[in-house]
């Protein structure tokens, strides 16, 4: 997690679709990091993030394993994080 203070936009890191009916506001992205720990699918760590380049932020969503969850947490549970992380 350190390492996106230097860099939020890591090689192995890809703007991520945002849930539906959820828009950010000006300057924020939202981002997934994958990492590697172990061989294997289960051993892929997924770190989901918010970046907001106007004021020098960044906000962990959500992190999970590919044994957790095939693609990502649910459409409603990633809104209502984000939605809790900004207080919207």
């Amino acid at each position: 997690m350190e390492d996106l203070i230097e860099d939020q936009y890591p090689i192995n890191s890809r703007n991520e679709p945002l849930p539906r009916k959820i828009e950010l506001a000006e300057g924020w992205s939202f981002h997934k990091l994958e990492l590697k720990v172990s061989k294997g699918a289960s051993g892929q760590i997924r770190l989901m993030y918010l970046v907001n380049t106007t004021d020098c932020v960044i906000k962990l969503v959500w992190i999970y394993s590919h044994e957790q969850f095939d693609k990502r947490p649910t459409e409603v549970d990633l809104k209502n994080v984000i939605k809790k992380i900004l207080n919207c």
